[in-house]
């Protein structure tokens, strides 16, 4: 694949933490932490970045569906 084609998806219980640091290192914040709903009307909380190479980064709480 090349540099800037990617976006990933991270569960984090501690978005702002990961937010503070995007900003603390200068890093480019795509979208600030903010509440959210996925498609499945699941709410997150979430932070989108973008790496040096283009790539984009999603950190939030939403662990997927749970088992039944």
């Amino acid at each position: 694949m090349r540099a800037g084609t990617s976006a990933v998806y991270v569960v984090s219980d501690d978005v702002d933490a990961v937010h503070r640091r995007v900003v603390a290192a200068e890093g480019e914040v795509l979208e600030p932490p903010h509440e959210t709903r996925f498609g499945s009307g699941a709410a997150a909380f979430v932070c989108t970045v973008r790496d040096p190479e283009g790539n984009l980064w999603t950190f939030g709480t939403y662990r997927g569906p749970s088992p039944e």
